[in-house]
């Protein structure tokens, strides 16, 4: 199942708008590293925002209708922190960047500097993110030198080979002695 992370209405006026694209499932909208010098405004679709990291890409999220995506750059003028692909066919609307800085010269210096910082720390929770998730990925999949795995992935291997009951009891046990109240599961747990 895809998660769509909630995005309120934004009011675009037409004034703003540059122009109005099309894709197709699977094109490509934003690709990491690149120059941004656009925003997007999502009218319809899905897209998945995603960063690189060494030989696989890790999804961030997914958005969809009245999301923005790409403003960062316009922001904070770095280069785009992740890839942004179409998963469902839609339509953007863009803001170029002549546009947005028309908008943002009308604010104070406090907001636009609060804007700064916001996506700042964006990208800085990003890269956590990232790192979370590739540090939890090789202590799964470690394997030593002389072939053995390591203490989590042999655990990982052992609830594979559990069955249904086994987890379940397993999972009853933890709730008791945490105090967590609660049906119990068999569910894998992820690393």
């Amino acid at each position: 199942m895809i998660r769509v992370a909630a995005v309120r209405e934004v009011p675009v006026k037409i004034d703003i708008v540059f122009d109005r694209r099309t894709l197709r499932e699977g094109e490509v909208l934003i690709r990491e590293g690149d120059l941004g010098d656009v925003a997007f405004f999502i009218q319809s679709g899905l897209f998945e925002v995603s960063k690189r990291d060494r030989d696989r890409s890790v999804i961030l999220t997914h958005l969809g209708k009245n999301a923005i995506v790409g403003e960062m750059a316009l922001i904070d003028n770095h280069r785009r922190s992740a890839t942004v692909r179409c998963v469902k066919a839609g339509t953007v609307v863009t803001l170029d960047r002549v546009k947005f800085e028309e908008r943002m010269s009308n604010l104070d210096k406090f907001t636009r500097a609060l804007l700064e910082m916001f996506s700042s720390k964006l990208r800085i929770l990003n890269e956590e993110f990232l790192n979370a998730v590739r540090s939890r990925t090789d202590a799964a999949d470690v394997i030593t030198v002389d072939g053995s795995k390591t203490g989590l992935a042999r655990l990982m291997d052992a609830w594979s080979d559990a069955s249904e009951e086994d987890r379940r009891m397993f999972w009853q046990t933890v709730s008791m002695i945490s105090g967590e109240s609660g049906t119990a599961t068999s569910e894998r747990p992820t690393p």
